[in-house]
């Protein structure tokens, strides 16, 4: 089959990251013998960068890369993000129509939502060529947007979302609370991980976005009040300038996994009304071997205590996140192990994603 598939958020490895979800999707699909052209922005969502584009990089992977052209945004929450998403739609439904008329058709078209309107963009497409589309849920838009806007501000978009869910021929998603079958974000999984250096310190680490979903102040107040414990912050946002000395910075891909190595404990500081299931970061500390530390209640805390891979702590109090540390401390090498072994039964990329290659051939 040919199948497009479609995300203007995820990092790439030809930029130096891990590869992420649709990246590692498209070498699944390619490794069972499809034709893959995946369709991405050309402006990097994560350093909010516009990234240098090299002409038909990806190649060697054995599948073609798009870069839509992308208006540029600072925060993602921000009237500007909505701007470029709804620029980004229309620019792809324009690359994607003349692709049409200068190539053969798809057969599968999967797509990322968020965004939104790219769906809409999606079914134009099925339309023209009568491809099956396949939306993959990675956050509930516009529901994780409820805290911090009025609900009938978001009515439109949520109508706009129910609209293409309910005329897309399969729907996916990255955790069992979204609709669609779930298919986690995976990892890919070396053989052994680097040897992990003992350390008298209790090393807590965090990566990933610094914006006002995370609430990073909790996580430096509670580490300070712990003995023997430090904390390491890598990752780029509008609340970085506020971190001191616990900054590193945004990390490439060997950098991270070298301060993962020198690590114990990932934290994961998100409120619960986010909507987030399981995210990138706790299999990027589960393959790493970390115990985790979660104020996400749901599916993650279910899979850190099937494991006993971590705690989970209340969102926004520093008490009950010192508590869930010092619990950690008299089990960490055992919880450690256990991360390891979660990431290695449950997160490994190369089965999940073989798995969803298998299921959508069969499904549509």
């Amino acid at each position: 089959m040919k199948i497009w598939i479609e995300n203007p958020f995820d990092n790439l490895p030809i930029e130096g990251f891990r590869a992420q979800r649709y990246w590692l999707m498209a070498e699944a699909f390619r490794k069972a013998g499809h034709e893959v052209t995946l369709w991405t922005s050309d402006f990097n969502h994560t350093t909010k960068r516009k990234r240098v584009v090299v002409k038909g990089k990806g190649e060697d992977e054995g599948f073609s890369i798009r870069f839509v052209p992308t208006i540029p945004y600072h925060k993602n929450v921000s009237i500007k993000r909505i701007i470029s998403h709804l620029f980004y739609a229309a620019r792809w439904r324009r690359m994607g129509a003349e692709a049409l008329a200068e190539t053969s058709e798809p057969d599968v078209i999967i797509l990322s939502s968020p965004p939104i309107m790219t769906g809409l963009a999606a079914l134009h497409f099925k339309k023209l060529c009568g491809a099956k589309v396949v939306l993959d849920i990675m956050d509930l838009w516009p529901e994780t947007f409820e805290r911090v806007a009025s609900k009938w501000i978001l009515w439109p978009i949520k109508k706009i979302a129910d609209f293409i869910r309910k005329r897309a021929d399969l729907v996916t998603s990255v955790a069992e609370a979204y609709p669609g079958k779930t298919f986690y974000h995976g990892i890919e999984l070396c053989a052994t991980e680097e040897e992990r250096a003992d350390s008298e310190s209790l090393r807590v680490v965090y990566i990933g976005n610094l914006g006002v979903t995370y609430d990073l102040k909790t996580v430096v107040e509670a580490i300070k009040r712990i003995k023997g414990a430090t904390i390491k912050i890598a990752g780029q946002g509008a609340g970085a300038k506020d971190l001191g000395d616990e900054y590193v910075g945004y990390l490439g891909k060997e950098e991270l996994e070298r301060l993962l190595a020198h690590s114990d404990i990932g934290v994961i500081p998100m409120a619960p009304e986010s909507c987030v299931g399981v995210p990138y970061k706790f299999a990027d500390y589960a393959k790493a071997g970390l115990a985790i530390v979660s104020s996400l209640s749901g599916e993650s805390s279910k899979l850190m205590k099937r494991y006993g891979a971590g705690e989970e702590y209340v969102p926004h109090d520093v008490d009950s996140l010192v508590k869930a540390i010092e619990r950690l401390r008299p089990r960490l090498k055992e919880a450690r192990a256990s991360s390891r072994k979660m990431a290695e039964e449950v997160l490994d990329s190369k089965k999940i994603y073989a798995d969803y290659v298998k299921y959508v051939a069969e499904m549509v």
